[in-house]
């Protein structure tokens, strides 16, 4: 099994004939207590990666929490060529067949060149502010161009200032494409990022943190409370039920095939926004048999692996088909 197709979806692709250093970041959740085998995971694709033609380095990024659970590692390769055939070697893919049983949802890939890899990761909304990324930019490019212009001197004195300058920016810009941009990838990234994204860059994009004033919910597969920090979209979504593309119910009678569709429905809404049933933070159910409900609301849990998030349960006379059971209304952030 080769490419991303097989372990999860890519914003964009592997710049072909890129010569430039090229950086791929890779986001993937990890499902709670597994965190000792994805580790050990990383140290072996990170160690296979490393013996790839171009391979520049790598950062992983873990998160601060075990309710974050996403995990950032960023791969630096010398050309787009040398990452794509890293991206479809057969060693890749062997190593994700492994991470498969500790990870939830699809792996999220996103490739950047040039500056950009030094402002931007996947989670993040958008890029810092235009004076910190000015800063960043003119604290490294000052000291580089100084050294430019001292080595070359007094072999250009006798030019023109245009030639001169020509010259000079001739030198610089091969050094900074090649030598220093990748080199400081990961250490210009924090220091251009606030406190807050820095703690994204640490921890993931969100940090959910589970309050519980009691502890029973827990062994139902709820939490009395979320609080949601750092998200970059916020998504809400109408009540999901069972019924098919034309809008017709299905499975009359049948709470659990009802419940399985309307997650499968909930599933491709929130697909559209690029997040899956593991983003949601608020899941509120409306059934008109809450014993039914009860008696396969584990069905739910275990479509979400095991993770959980508010909710609320309620009975109602009645939905808007009567052939309806249950609806499920969500709320979901990245």
């Amino acid at each position: 099994m080769r490419g991303k197709s097989a372990h999860g979806e890519a914003a964009g692709s592997p710049p072909d004939g890129t010569e430039g250093p090229v950086t791929t970041a890779v986001t993937r959740r990890v499902k709670p207590g597994h965190e000792p085998f994805y580790g050990r995971f990383l140290e072996g694709i990170n160690g296979e990666a490393s013996r790839f033609p171009g391979h520049l380095g790598v950062d992983v990024f873990r998160p601060e929490s075990a309710s974050a659970g996403e995990y950032r590692i960023v791969y630096r390769f010398d050309t787009g060529e040398h990452l794509r055939a890293w991206l479809d070697s057969d060693e890749r893919a062997g190593w994700l067949e492994c991470a498969e049983p500790h990870v939830i949802g699809p792996m999220r890939t996103q490739f950047l060149t040039g500056l950009e890899s030094w402002f931007t990761l996947p989670g993040r909304p958008g890029t810092p502010p235009p004076y910190k990324m000015a800063l960043v930019t003119w604290v490294t490019i000052f000291p580089l161009i100084t050294l430019v212009v001292v080595a070359l001197d007094p072999l250009l004195v006798q030019l023109a200032l245009v030639p001169r300058l020509a010259l000079t920016t001739a030198v610089t810009v091969p050094i900074m494409t090649w030598l220093v941009m990748p080199a400081g990838d990961a250490a210009v990234a924090r220091l251009a990022l606030s406190h807050t994204a820095a703690g994204a860059l640490r921890g993931g994009s969100v940090n959910r943190t589970d309050i519980n004033p009691w502890s029973w919910s827990l062994n139902r597969g709820f939490n009395q409370a979320e609080l949601v920090e750092g998200t970059r979209r916020q998504l809400v979504c109408s009540g999901q039920t069972a019924v098919d593309a034309d809008g017709n119910p299905q499975h009359p009678g049948d709470m659990a095939a009802q419940l399985n569709l309307a997650l499968d429905n909930l599933e491709a809404v929130l697909a559209g926004a690029g997040m899956t049933l593991t983003n949601l933070v608020r899941l509120n159910a409306y059934t008109t048999d809450v014993d039914a409900y009860l008696e396969h609301s584990a069905i739910i849990s275990d479509r979400r692996d095991g993770a959980r998030c508010a909710t609320t349960l309620l009975g109602v006379a009645r939905l808007a088909r009567p052939e309806l059971l249950v609806e499920l209304e969500a709320t979901a952030a990245d």
